[in-house]
């Protein structure tokens, strides 16, 4: 079940850059091999992208439906994790599923921006025009223009208000208690919004993966693994001084794998700690 869960929030997360996007976003730009082709009315992608969107609010709408009734069948709890807070749904309150089905994806979008908030900050994203810099500016939009320093604090302030939102909106639908003072609130807001910095884990270990690998086995010369290489070797630059070489096996990919994990580990248990010491 938390797989099935895990791959329609991911189909969700497409539909919906699919709607935002002005074109379909491919790995290659297809030439146009016949006259009719290069007529096609404009109007078709608009009836794409507006499909997209209806499908997406479908999915939304009609997922809490085979939750409940597999949940029952398969004594399924589903839970959201908002940093040290964890929350469960009763499968069997079809009530709590849509408010289990939003959230979910809300998430998963949320981490998605802030992934991509953080590729846009780095220059060879910027200057090339491979897949994975054409999905970063369509998700962003305006956001893309936004100066570094603002790209860097955004997702902090955000978190901070969407842990203020939540807790309201919970708090009124019972899911979890009522917070008597607003001060306590903000107090899990501020750690909520540091929380939210540590969503970078998968991804930066996905991308020490890939550069990993492209070291020592020959994936092509698209401008793509240009980027990834380039991206990977500037976050890895802190740890550059380190004697990680030993003839020509490069260790440090492996030793920014580690340092990852290791930072998202002690930095989640820091907050939960902090977050048990809250009045």
């Amino acid at each position: 079940m938390s797989f099935l869960d895990l791959m329609l929030n991911w189909i969700g997360v497409l539909l919906w850059l699919n709607w935002r996007s002005s074109a379909p976003i491919t790995p290659f730009h297809a030439p146009a091999t016949t006259l009719l082709s290069t007529l096609k009315p404009t109007t078709t992608e608009n009836v794409k992208k507006t499909s997209s969107l209806i499908i997406l609010i479908l999915l939304v709408l009609l997922r809490p439906f085979l939750y409940q009734y597999l949940g029952v069948y398969y004594d399924w709890v589903p839970s959201l994790s908002f940093g040290p807070v964890v929350l469960n749904f009763r499968s069997d309150y079809l009530s709590r599923m849509f408010v289990y089905s939003v959230l979910g994806l809300a998430k998963t979008m949320g981490i998605i921006y802030i992934w991509a908030l953080f590729l846009s900050v780095f220059p060879p994203l910027k200057k090339s025009n491979d897949f994975l810099s054409r999905i970063v500016k369509v998700l962003l939009g305006a956001l893309d223009k936004l100066p570094l320093l603002i790209k860097v604090i955004l997702p902090f302030f955000v978190g901070v208000l969407v842990w203020i939102i939540l807790t309201w909106a919970l708090a009124s639908l019972d899911i979890i208690p009522r917070v008597t003072t607003f001060k306590l609130v903000f107090q899990q807001a501020i750690l909520f919004g540091v929380e939210v910095y540590l969503s970078l884990e998968f991804l930066l270990i996905f991308l020490f993966f890939l550069h990993l690998l492209n070291m020592y086995v020959y994936l092509g010369n698209a401008t793509f693994w240009w980027v990834i290489n380039s991206i990977a070797e500037i976050c890895l630059t802190p740890i550059r001084w380190l004697p990680l070489q030993i003839a020509r096996l490069d260790f440090t990919p492996v030793a920014g794998i580690a340092l990852v994990i290791a930072i998202s580990e002690f930095g989640s248990w820091l907050l939960a700690w902090v977050y048990q010491k809250l009045p």
